[in-house]
């Protein structure tokens, strides 16, 4: 939810822009590798195998492929859970800043701090206007 804002480092007013905390490169990693993982473990455990007589039936697991495939689900499961508390926490994270310069410093468009940096910046405009004629 944007909200109008007036920006104490630039004095700017405008749209407050959110602002993530971390990146999304480990964010994405942190969800697709348990999915990989998942699709990989499924396909693994599932082989049909042909015979020479051309039939096909489901080979079992060896005890190997079982342990192999079970710390395979932890380690999924362990990225999974981590993936989701990354994501809680750039959530949570999140800041509201100014969307001309990035600033955190920002004010609400209504209050008398932003109210104030409104007539600050009109009136800079003024004498810039004054001193810089456009015609």
């Amino acid at each position: 939810m944007s909200s109008r804002v007036s920006c104490k480092n630039c004095g700017q007013s405008g749209e407050d822009q959110r602002y993530l905390a971390g990146s999304n490169g480990p964010e994405c990693a942190l969800w697709v590798v348990p999915i990989g993982l998942f699709i990989w473990g499924m396909y693994a455990s599932t082989r049909r195998v042909f015979p020479e007589d051309g039939s096909e039936y489901i080979r079992p697991m060896t005890p190997f492929e079982t342990e192999l495939y079970g710390i395979l689900g932890f380690i999924g499961l362990a990225f999974l859970v981590a993936g989701i508390l990354y994501s809680i926490y750039r959530q949570a994270g999140a800041k509201r800043g100014c969307s001309y310069c990035g600033s955190f410093d920002v004010v609400p468009y209504d209050s008398p701090v932003g109210q104030q940096l409104r007539h600050t910046a009109k009136a800079a405009q003024r004498r810039r206007s004054e001193i810089y004629p456009l015609n």
